[in-house]
């Protein structure tokens, strides 16, 4: 009898408690990511898909959304196809109970989406400072990276005591990159097409009924760029040995190496250095079909 007096009592108290609140239970020991910022049905579409898509390795990473406003019926439903990967919790990166929540000092990286739409790039971006500063507040050592409307307002993230580039927190600056694209294809025509197509994950399947040079296209456009450590067999071999190798008894495209300094402090990446020798446990920087193909 005592029981079934309380039932009205708990079914409130379960109908009052938000849907989208609660904490990150971590159970597995998965690493995870989080995305906040501009969080619409749009931007975290073309997220998921280049983050989860097929040719990349199969990591088993947890990508984590945090936004003020609950998820509109279309977003919702984005998340329950991903629901093995992807998790939505309500509230503000602003709130340190927020970033508490969504563990955010455990993370591997947390990402800042911008909205490319918007009426005001000024005011965007400093809406998105302002959520690095809450963040790196937070826990100082997380790792950012952050999209920008404007080149300009990039110097204002100097003046977080916390950001490190040599730590991987990094700007993606919109504007910079698109004027940047049409300048180098001044120069070189098809450059812009080219580099949006290697940073553009898609698969590539043929078709008898396309013509050889789209397949040929299609192909190119399903090729990525991907790092991976050299195997102890290319140790010794100059560069282009190495190239040669890579394309005639692998079909991979290996364009660049890592030089490390002697001291092993510093390290720069060298496009098609001639004269460079490969040592043990060098990044190769190659162009492929997949992760799994350069993995050979």
């Amino acid at each position: 009898a005592i029981f079934a007096s309380c039932i009205p009592e708990i079914i409130d108290l379960i109908g009052t408690r938000p849907k989208y609140g609660g904490t990150l239970k971590n159970e597995r020991g998965r690493r995870h990511i989080v995305v906040c910022g501009h969080i619409t049905y749009e931007s975290v579409s073309h997220f998921l898909k280049d983050f989860l898509h097929e040719d990349r390795e199969d990591v088993d990473v947890e990508v984590v959304f945090l936004h003020r406003k609950p998820p509109d019926l279309e977003l919702e439903g984005l998340f329950k196809r991903h629901f093995t990967t992807v998790e939505f919790f309500q509230g503000s990166i602003m709130n340190p109970i927020d970033l508490q929540r969504v563990k955010v000092h455990e993370a591997d990286a947390c990402l800042v989406l911008a909205n490319k739409y918007c009426q005001d790039p000024d005011a965007e971006d400093a809406a998105n400072i302002m959520r690095v500063i809450s963040i790196k507040n937070y826990s100082d050592d997380i790792r950012v990276i952050i999209q920008l409307m404007q080149y300009h307002n990039k110097a204002y993230l100097l003046n977080i005591p916390s950001w490190d580039w040599k730590q991987g927190d990094d700007v993606i600056c919109l504007a910079e990159l698109k004027l940047g694209f049409i300048a180098q294809s001044c120069l070189a025509p098809g450059f812009s097409t080219m580099m949006a197509n290697l940073f553009a994950m898609r698969s590539f399947k043929t078709s008898p009924d396309t013509q050889a040079w789209q397949n040929d296209y299609l192909q190119g456009t399903g090729c990525e760029m991907y790092t991976e450590t050299l195997s102890p067999s290319f140790t010794g071999m100059t560069f282009p040995q190495a190239s040669e190798l890579c394309f005639t008894k692998l079909k991979l495209l290996l364009l660049a190496i890592e030089i490390k300094s002697e001291d092993g402090n510093d390290s720069k990446i060298s496009i098609n250095p001639r004269g460079a020798k490969i040592s043990a446990n060098t990044q190769g920087f190659f162009i492929a079909q997949s992760a799994d193909e350069v993995k050979r």
